[in-house]
């Protein structure tokens, strides 16, 4: 799958937009340092992170935010 640069602008906007909202501006920063430092192991994490999903949490999940997009 390949994208197109402003695909590419776009999530880039979203995803510092969505950890600024979470972190704040100094945990967003932070964390955008560590990640580009290479110190963080994004594969390691993500499949400790993923192990304690249930694929029926997610539905549920998804479900509610359909639900919440409507109103």
């Amino acid at each position: 799958m390949s994208m197109t640069l402003r695909e590419l602008e776009t999530l880039a906007f979203e995803g510092i937009d969505a950890l600024v909202k979470r972190l704040g501006p100094v945990g967003a920063i932070r964390f955008i340092r560590l990640c580009t430092q290479g110190i963080a192991d994004y594969t390691t994490e993500r499949h400790r992170w993923l192990s304690k999903v249930e694929v029926n949490d997610l539905i549920q999940q998804a479900q509610e935010r359909d639900r919440q997009d409507q109103r």
